[in-house]
C-alpha cells in the first residue's frame, strides 16, 4: 500500500524530521511504501543531504520536497517560543497535494508501528482526523472556559492536537475550506495554525485513538489523567506506549536531555545517523544542556572557569547560587541582570551587575543561566554576542512535572527546585 506521509521543516527542524521519517521506514510494513512529502521554503528548496541519505538509505519510501512561498505567512501571530512559520504549511496541504487523503506528522515524533491502520481511518464526512488534545482535561474551569471564549470553539472536548492529522483532501477542496484557513491566519490565535484547524474544522473532526499521538508529557502523568476522567482507553495506551510518540514539550525533548521518559527511543533511530556531523553537534550541544540538570556537573562546570556568573537575579538564580555555595563552589563573581532595579542589590556577598562583553575572556569566564522563562533568549543573545556555548549552561528549574516526566533511573536526582 502507498502511503502519502506529509512533515513540514526549516533548517532548524532538519535532523528531527529525518529522525522521524528514519523511524517510520524502519517500523514499516512489509507491503508499505511512504511517499513522503517535506514542505520547505527558502534555501531547502535546493534540497540537503540529509535527505538524499534517506532516499538513499531507504527502498520502501520517496522523498520528495516541496516548495511553499514563505511570503504567505509572513504576518502570521506566533506566541509559542518552540513554534516555527513552518508549522502553518500544513494549511496548504489540499493546495499542494494531488492525492485525496494523506497524513500529516510534526517534525518532533518517532514512530513506532506501520501505519496503514491510520491512514484506512474510516471517514464519514469529516475534514480531518486527530487525537483529543489532553491538555484541555488539565485546565481550570477557568482557563477552559478563557480557552472557548478566545477560540469561539462551542465544545473543547473536540479539541485535538494537530501534531499527527489524517487530512481529508479531497472533501477539504470540495468545501473550500483551505480559504477558510488562509483567512484565519489573520487572526491572533494563542496556538497558532492549531487552533486554526480546530476552528475551522468544528464539528467535522473524526477523533483517533490515543495511541496515535501519545504526548510524551503525559506518560509519567498517567495517574493524574485517570484521576481526571480521561478515557480508558486512552490511559491504557499511553501506559502501553504503542504508536506515535510526540515529544512536543520543549524542556524534555530528547534533544534537551536523554533522562525524560522514552528519549532513549528517539536517540535509537538518531543514532541511524551517527557518522553524519549534524548527529555528532546535535549530541555535544544536549550533553551541554545535560549539566544544568545536576548540581554535581554544575559545581565541574564552575570548576574549569576561573570566574562564574550567574544570570538572573530571581528566586530560582539565588537559589542557584546559594546551592553551589554550600556544595563548596569558591568562583562565583556575581549576578548578571538587564533589569536596573535588581542592580542595587546584593546577595550572599555577590552584587547584581549589568552584562559587559568586553570583560569575557573564552574559556575563562562561565556563565549559568538561571532565568526560567527567558534562558533560551539569553543563551542565543550569549551566543551571538560571541561567547562559547561550551561556557554557557541553562539551569534546569526542577519541579513536580519535571520529576514525573524522568525516567527511573533519574529519579533520585531529580529531586529539587519546586
Amino acid at each position: 500500500m502507498e502511503i502519502p506521509v506529509v512533515f513540514a521543516t526549516d533548517e532548524n527542524y532538519i535532523f528531527y524530521t529525518v529522525t522521524a521519517v528514519t523511524s517510520m521506514a524502519e517500523n514499516a510494513a512489509e507491503d508499505t511504501f511512504y511517499r513522503v512529502y517535506v514542505l520547505v521554503s527558502g534555501e531547502l528548496e535546493r534540497g540537503h543531504g540529509l535527505f538524499d541519505c534517506l532516499k538513499e538509505r531507504y527502498a520502501n519510501l520517496e522523498l520528495r520536497l516541496l516548495p511553499v512561498d514563505g511570503r504567505a505567512f509572513e504576518h502570521v501571530r506566533i506566541h509559542n517560543p518552540h513554534v516555527t512559520k513552518a508549522t502553518f504549511y500544513r494549511l496548504l496541504l489540499a493546495g499542494l497535494l494531488e492525492e485525496e487523503r494523506c497524513l500529516y506528522l510534526d517534525s518532533d515524533v518517532v514512530v513506532g508501528t506501520d501505519l496503514q491502520e491510520l491512514y484506512l481511518t474510516e471517514m464519514e464526512g469529516e475534514y480531518i482526523a486527530g487525537v483529543r488534545d489532553l491538555w484541555i482535561d488539565l485546565l481550570t474551569k477557568e482557563e477552559r472556559e478563557a480557552r472557548r471564549e478566545r477560540t469561539h470553539i462551542p465544545d473543547l472536548d473536540e479539541y485535538v492536537n494537530a501534531g499527527v492529522l489524517v487530512f481529508d483532501l479531497k472533501r477539504i477542496r470540495e468545501d473550500h475550506v483551505m480559504e477558510r484557513f488562509c483567512r484565519h491566519m489573520a487572526y491572533d490565535y494563542p496556538y497558532e495554525d492549531q487552533d486554526i484547524v480546530n476552528v475551522c474544522c468544528y464539528g467535522k473532526i473524526r477523533r483517533l485513538p490515543a495511541k496515535w499521538n501519545l504526548f510524551t508529557l503525559f506518560l509519567g502523568r498517567v495517574e493524574e489523567l485517570e484521576e481526571r476522567g480521561v478515557d480508558g482507553d486512552a490511559v491504557r495506551q499511553m501506559r502501553e506506549r504503542k504508536g506515535i510518540l510526540h515529544y512536543a514539550t520543549p524542556f524534555i525533548r530528547p534533544w534537551e536531555s536523554e533522562r525524560f521518559l522514552c528519549n532513549d527511543v528517539w536517540w535509537k533511530y538518531a543514532s541511524v545517523w551517527s557518522e553524519r556531523p549534524e548527529y555528532r553537534k546535535l549530541q555535544a550541544d544536549m550533553r551541554q544542556k545535560e549539566i544544568g540538570h545536576s548540581k554535581e556537573k554544575m559545581a565541574s562546570f564552575c570548576a574549569a572557569h576561573e570566574r562564574v556568573f550567574v544570570w538572573g537575579f530571581t528566586a530560582f538564580g539565588r537559589e542557584v547560587c546559594a546551592g553551589l555555595m554550600e556544595a563548596g563552589v569558591g568562583n562565583i563573581a556575581c549576578f548578571l541582570d538587564r533589569d536596573a532595579e535588581k542592580q542595587k542589590f546584593t546577595y550572599c556577598g555577590k552584587r547584581v551587575q549589568p552584562f559587559d562583553m568586553e570583560r569575557y575572556e573564552p574559556g575563562k569566564h562561565g556563565f549559568l543561566i538561571a532565568c526560567r522563562k527567558s534562558g533560551k533568549e539569553v543563551r542565543r543573545m550569549l551566543m551571538e554576542k560571541g561567547v562559547r556555548t561550551e561556557d554557557i549552561v541553562c539551569c534546569i528549574y526542577k519541579d513536580k512535572i519535571y520529576n514525573q516526566c524522568l525516567r527511573a533511573e533519574y529519579l533520585e536526582e531529580g529531586e529539587g527546585h519546586g
